[in-house]
């Protein structure tokens, strides 16, 4: 019986009868914050700026690792426009 199951769980997809299994990922290959028809994406719509209020690191020291680009360099940012004295270690001596 559970041969049985298996085979038919394989070929549901190409049985016109409806027996195919449920489609998880409908949205294919788009990434949910791209993707418009989401659910997410009708109640929370995304922030533009900082969470925190401003001078919430002022005094403080950020040591932040990779701050010549990507990831680093938007992090270097956002804690500098918050008041922290950042401190950046890259590969390239060049910023």
């Amino acid at each position: 019986m559970k041969l049985l199951a298996r085979v038919l769980f394989t070929l549901g997809s190409r049985l016109p009868c409806g027996l195919a299994p449920p489609r998880f990922f409908s949205y294919g290959t788009k990434i949910l914050y791209q993707n418009t028809e989401a659910l997410q994406s009708k109640f929370f719509s995304p922030l533009q700026k900082a969470m925190l209020p401003p001078n919430s690191f002022q005094g403080k020291v950020a040591f932040i690792t990779g701050g010549g680009t990507g990831l680093g360099k938007g992090m270097t940012t956002l804690l500098s426009s918050l008041g922290a004295q950042c401190v950046i270690a890259s590969r390239n001596a060049f910023l």
